[in-house]
């Protein structure tokens, strides 16, 4: 990925994760990759390889909750 990619894909991720908290409560990218995660409830292919899929994880229990989409461009 080139690196302003990146650099905006970061942004938009922190900006998403961030939005209403203080500026002591943002993430830094070392925070993003130390969060839990489990496996996705849906794995989606939308081509050929192994490679290109979009995975899918739901809340568990009733809503409403927050949404955060990342898009990851590839290498």
């Amino acid at each position: 990925m080139r690196r302003s990619s990146r650099v905006v894909l970061t942004a938009c991720l922190l900006t998403a994760l961030t939005v209403g908290a203080s500026q002591a409560q943002r993430l830094r990218p070392r925070d993003v990759d130390a969060l839990p995660s489990r496996p996705a409830d849906t794995k989606i292919p939308y081509g050929p390889d192994g490679l290109q899929f979009g995975e899918l994880r739901l809340p568990k229990g009733d809503g409403p909750f927050p949404v955060a989409i990342v898009i990851h461009g590839g290498c």
